[in-house]
């Protein structure tokens, strides 16, 4: 008997009800198709913002420590992977990725005087799919998290930068 509810969704046990139970169904049927289709309406258009690294979902902050590997190295956080690659090649590069907090590496990253690569532009999205995608792989607990947020859209909540 429980192989058989194991092996059936909702809809198909109730199809198989018969004489009264057959009323049930039908009288709760409607609602429950009205409360399914609400839950995924609000899965869909559910958004979570982040921002600050102490705020829930702070973990999703370029700020947030949580050391990775890349091409080598070891990186504190993705601002200081994303900031050195606008230098990839360079002494700068090491002097961003050694910077003492986030908030140092983007001073270093945004330094004008600095010899910025010239197809910075065109690649700085890969670089920064390539930093998170390292961080969450290699912290378990950190790709749970953000597999628990399902369909929601993420939202990097600040005026500080419209692009991101």
């Amino acid at each position: 008997f429980f192989f058989f509810f194991k092996q059936k969704t909702a809809y198909e046990i109730s199809a198989c009800l018969v004489g009264s139970e057959m009323c049930i169904r039908d009288r709760y049927m409607g609602i429950i198709n009205q409360i399914s289709t609400q839950i995924k309406m609000e899965q869909q258009q559910q958004v979570i913002n982040f921002y600050s690294v102490k705020d829930e979902y702070g973990e999703f902050s370029n700020f947030f420590y949580s050391k990775f590997l890349l091409d080598g190295k070891e990186w504190p956080t993705s601002e200081h992977y994303f900031q050195a690659m606008k230098y990839a090649g360079t002494e700068y590069e090491e002097k961003v990725r050694v910077a003492k907090t986030p908030f140092e590496a983007k001073k270093l990253g945004k330094d004008q005087g600095l010899p910025r690569r010239q197809d910075w532009e065109e690649i700085k999205e890969d670089i920064m799919y390539i930093c998170c995608k390292a961080k969450f792989l290699q912290h378990p607990e950190l790709k749970v998290k953000l597999f628990s947020t399902g369909s929601a859209t993420l939202v990097e909540h600040t005026s500080n930068d419209s692009y991101w």
